[in-house]
């Protein structure tokens, strides 16, 4: 069949003018890309690790988990790791000698710290923990066994008494009484289903990496250092 006297191409010619096509526009995206990269690293702003995963599942972390399960310890790996700044919900809570922040003020505050682009995020506080998770790209559960995490509070009182943890407001001596010692043993029982159906409902499809033991910590600390990027939930 002919249309204005030109023979119409057969299926195998439009194959490889589809073929010819998708090379074309790859050849283009790879050099708009490596442009991109050449730039980047002419203005200062470090390469990835071979390997990282690229994109906004790594730009905002926020670590939740019980007392005593690692929290802080791992956003301090994590952050350098991934290049990320440390926020500490702690340090911006307490106030000298254990007075909280009030209501209103916190959650300001909480709203002008998850403003910033990029961050390594560690606490739970559940009365903001919505707009914590309405704003992260990837959220990390430390979910150890009680053992390990009510052993790790006991012995960080007896090793920090009388002194302030670095990942502790100024003036905040480490303590441990009934009161706080109940809400730690009751965490996986009264708390973490409240995190879990948070997430659910406000960020079900955000990357979430619920890690169960400290292996599993270690390794996602591993991929981190080796690949600059979190692993894949």
């Amino acid at each position: 069949m002919e249309r204005d006297g030109a023979p119409t191409p057969s299926p195998r010619a439009h194959a490889q003018r589809d073929v010819t096509d998708l090379s074309f526009g790859k050849c283009v995206v790879e050099r708009v890309l490596q442009r991109v990269a050449d730039e980047l690293r002419a203005s200062g702003f470090p390469a990835p690790a071979a390997g990282a995963i690229p994109g906004p599942s790594m730009s905002r972390v926020l670590i939740i988990g019980p007392c005593g399960a690692g929290k802080s310890t791992l956003a301090r790996a994590l952050a350098p790791a991934l290049g990320l700044p440390l926020v500490h919900l702690d340090r911006e809570y307490w106030r000298p000698g254990w007075v909280e922040t009030a209501a209103d003020p916190w959650r300001a505050r909480v709203e002008e710290l998850i403003a910033q682009p990029r961050w390594v995020m560690d606490g739970n506080y559940g009365g903001t923990l919505e707009l914590r998770l309405t704003r992260a790209t990837a959220v990390v559960l430390l979910d150890l066994p009680r053992r390990v995490y009510v052993g790790r509070v006991l012995w960080r009182s007896l090793v920090y008494h009388g002194r302030t943890r670095a990942d502790m407001a100024e003036g905040c001596t480490e303590r441990l009484d009934p009161a706080f010692l109940r809400y730690v043993w009751s965490f996986a029982r009264d708390k973490r289903p409240r995190l879990l159906a948070l997430k659910d409902a406000l960020a079900p499809a955000l990357p979430f990496l619920h890690l169960r033991s400290r292996g599993a910590v270690r390794r996602l600390l591993t991929h981190a250092r080796e690949r600059g990027a979190l692993p894949r939930a």
